[in-house]
């Protein structure tokens, strides 16, 4: 018998599908209408089933399910259906508020094995699926979002609170991940990372609880940027496993020199404590001032740097920790606030001075970073540092410099006295208070207390004027 359907509601269609097919339909709301033709046939000498035939040209149709209830709507195309088989060619609907194009062939209507391929304006998958009654398994699932490749397969059980094992690989642009990850989309932009990462995960769990899942992330790349400064030879390997996130390992070759760093995150508060350590060495600072707002500058040596970090979230108000500098071999005169104290030195010579050592520790508390002991070494000249600089830029410094009498033996006597003072060693002292920002920094001399430069015979005499 063929049946003619010059505009028909879907909802009643469902009464021609094969019933193992039916009955998966039944949680199912259809709405909408088509047009086209049913061929519904039987032999009637032979035990089979009703064979059911035909092409429904779909026009606005929507559905909904419990587990789905805001489903795809707009729904437009043809629907092709075979007793034994259904194809969707070229098919349109809306989801989400994005438009997508699919193409679907379904068979084996007890266990429905299912060919499709979906695609939007950024986004394509070519899958192959079967449906049970309680899961859905991705014998495979290839495409591309956002330009960037991927392959997944595994399982979906509980559909409705989507539980997840999956597994796959990812060719990840990383400023996709701004909309990947729209709740850290803005530091992601002012941090400008970019770059290709190929990624391998392993995870299982609920789908919408990443803190309840076990995950395996392991990733590489050739090079990532960050501010504009190139990482090279990145290693990722990421855990999530009993509330907790572990980066056991985050490394990379940034200028000639080895970055590594690790942290581990508690994913049970909703303001999460975390503890990182960095390790940093051998970096070539020529290299890298290439790269910032300093190009240009003359500036040279070997650094590393380790520090711990401790903090809440993303609240830099608990951010705690310590660390230490080094530097080798440095030339550093150009660097902005080391320049301007040159400038107030007014010594010869100074530009040709390389330090030996640059090392010193320094503390993170109360949104600042402060040191003690921050030293600049050489032959002639050393300059001790102490004070600190907060995450606004500001400056709270006090530097002390000692010159070596034959460094200055030829600068007279008004350069001589204009803030440094002769010490018993040998030595010229003088201090130097750093305010103001990183950008504008402010620079004057502090007169020394005359106890701690001249000797005793020196204080005696000049006790009763003081």
């Amino acid at each position: 018998r063929l049946k003619h359907l010059p505009k028909t509601d879907l909802a009643g269609l469902k009464s021609f599908l094969p019933e193992d097919l039916r009955t998966k339909f039944d949680r199912i709301n259809i709405a909408g209408s088509g047009e086209g033709e049913i061929k519904v046939y039987k032999r009637f000498k032979e035990p089979t089933p009703l064979a059911v035939s035909g092409r429904i040209k779909i026009k606005g149709a929507s559905f909904n399910s419990p587990d789905m209830p805001e489903g795809p709507e707009k729904i437009m195309g043809d629907v092709i259906f075979e007793n034994e088989a259904i194809y969707f060619s070229r098919a349109s609907f809306v989801y989400g508020k994005k438009s997508y194009l699919v193409d679907a062939k379904i068979e084996d209507f007890k266990t429905p094995d299912i060919k499709m391929r979906l695609e939007s304006k950024d986004f394509l998958i070519d899958a192959r699926l079967k449906l049970f009654p309680e899961s859905i398994h991705i014998l495979r699932a290839s495409g591309n979002y956002l330009n960037s490749p991927f392959n997944i397969s595994g399982t979906v059980s509980d559909i409705k609170n989507a539980q997840v094992s999956l597994k796959g690989n990812i060719k990840l642009d990383l400023v996709n991940l701004r909309t990947l990850l729209p709740g850290i989309s803005e530091p992601l932009t002012r941090f400008g990372i970019k770059g290709i990462c190929d990624l391998e995960f392993d995870l299982k769990g609920p789908w919408k609880e990443f803190r309840n899942w076990d995950a395996v992330v392991k990733g590489k790349s050739e090079r990532i940027n960050i501010w504009d400064l190139k990482f090279d030879s990145v290693k990722l390997d990421l855990r999530i496993k009993q509330n907790a996130l572990l980066l056991n390992e985050l490394s990379a070759k940034p200028y000639g020199g080895a970055l590594f760093s690790n942290m581990e995150i508690d994913l049970t508060q909703p303001n999460p404590p975390y503890t990182a350590n960095l390790v940093l060495d051998g970096v070539d600072l020529n290299k890298l001032i290439a790269d910032t707002d300093l190009k240009g500058r003359t500036m040279s040596g070997t650094a590393a740097l380790k520090t711990t970090l401790r903090g809440y979230g993303k609240n830099t108000d608990t951010m705690k920790g310590e660390g230490s500098v080094l530097i080798k071999g440095s030339y550093l005169w150009e660097m902005p606030l080391l320049k301007g104290l040159g400038d107030l030195l007014f010594l010869p010579n100074l530009s040709s001075i390389v330090f030996e050592e640059v090392s010193g520790n320094f503390i993170i508390t109360n949104k600042t970073i402060t040191t003690s002991n921050l030293g600049f070494h050489s032959k002639g000249i050393s300059l001790l540092a102490e004070g600190g600089v907060n995450f606004d830029g500001n400056l709270d410094l006090m530097v002390t410099t000692s010159v070596s009498e034959d460094f200055v033996k030829d600068t007279s006597e008004f350069q001589r006295l204009a803030g440094l003072l002769f010490a018993q060693a040998g030595q010229f002292l003088g201090n130097i208070k750093i305010n103001g920002t990183i950008k504008k920094p402010e620079y004057k001399f502090v007169p020394f207390a005359l106890d701690k430069v001249l000797p005793d015979k020196f204080k005696d005499l000049l006790g009763g004027f003081f």
